[in-house]
């Protein structure tokens, strides 16, 4: 049996999370198609991917991408839900490094229909004017792009792992 076709949806901790992963079910369940919900981490200032750290949650150390990885996955747990709550098999995908440069490696791993992302640019002529992630995401995907456009929301702060993690490296 072949794997069915996926949508790659780049997702954040944003309040907006939840809308964009429920077009893209709502999508993927018309096309008979998977999600795999892709997040970025990244480490705070100074953290090195091996950095050891000592979550008061975890048995004992473990390393900053592990502790990372782990609260990715618990934050992720409620998209991987709504996805699911649509008929739609879902999939995590979680990767390490520069926004742009994983999203581009996930999607051209996966080769999917179309990558899924969000955006609180508005309608009209300020689209003209997008910068940052969106906007190097759009130009860097090598398939096509469903851009979801969202309210307006401030950017994500550190996740709590990320914050944790900075802590118990600083001391």
């Amino acid at each position: 049996m072949s794997t069915p076709p996926a949508l790659v949806v780049a997702v954040d901790f944003a309040t907006h999370a939840a809308d964009i992963c429920a077009a893209a079910a709502e999508l993927a369940a018309r096309l008979d198609a998977r999600v795999v919900l892709l997040h970025v981490m990244r480490l705070g200032d100074g953290l090195r991917p091996d950095t050891q750290v000592h979550p008061r949650w975890a048995d004992g150390p473990m390393t900053a991408e592990a502790m990372l990885r782990a609260d990715a996955t618990r934050e992720m747990a409620p998209l991987v839900a709504l996805v699911e709550g649509h008929g739609v098999r879902a999939e995590l995908c979680l990767r390490l490094g520069a926004v742009t440069d994983e999203v581009t490696a996930c999607v051209t791993e996966v080769a999917p229909l179309m990558l899924v992302i969000g955006s609180d640019i508005p309608a009209g002529l300020a689209r003209l004017f997008r910068t940052g992630f969106t906007e190097a995401i759009i130009q860097a995907s090598p398939c096509p792009v469903l851009v979801v456009r969202t309210r307006a929301t401030p950017p994500p702060g550190p996740s709590a792992g990320q914050t944790q993690a900075r802590a118990e490296a600083d001391g």
